[in-house]
């Protein structure tokens, strides 16, 4: 049997590779890099999935968050957030919703309460 450090198993395939800077080093643990990689994903959504707190500036502050909605149907918009600030400043705040009318309307009502809540955080 030969040993290739390039090869990769059928169950390999079925993991998406990670970028370099998110696999585990002899001194980090895989929880360490895996904790890392989603906090990546929660920080980068693409703009499109932006709304309520992902509009908001927040200058000072890493923005990591989730979000979910009823398909469309307006029965449910949420977020969840963790906000990360100077040294080890931190803020977690979940808005959950419920019978919006439409996901737009969802949507701003997301950023209303988010703006309100954190009122102080930001330039208005």
């Amino acid at each position: 049997m030969t040993d290739h450090a390039d090869a990769r198993t059928a169950s390999d395939l079925r993991r998406p590779r990670r970028p370099p800077q998110y696999r585990a080093t002899a001194h980090q643990g895989k929880e360490a890099v895996r904790n890392q990689h989603a906090f990546h994903l929660l920080r980068t959504i693409t703009r499109s999935q932006r709304w309520g707190i992902g509009r908001l500036p927040l200058p000072g502050w890493r923005v990591y968050f989730k979000g979910g909605w009823g398909s469309a149907t307006g029965a449910t918009d949420h977020q969840v957030v963790l906000l990360r600030g100077c040294g080890d400043t931190r803020l977690a705040v979940a808005v959950m919703t419920k019978w919006q009318g439409s996901h737009a309307y969802g949507k701003r009502t997301l950023e209303g309460v988010f703006r309100r809540l954190l009122r102080g955080l930001f330039a208005q």
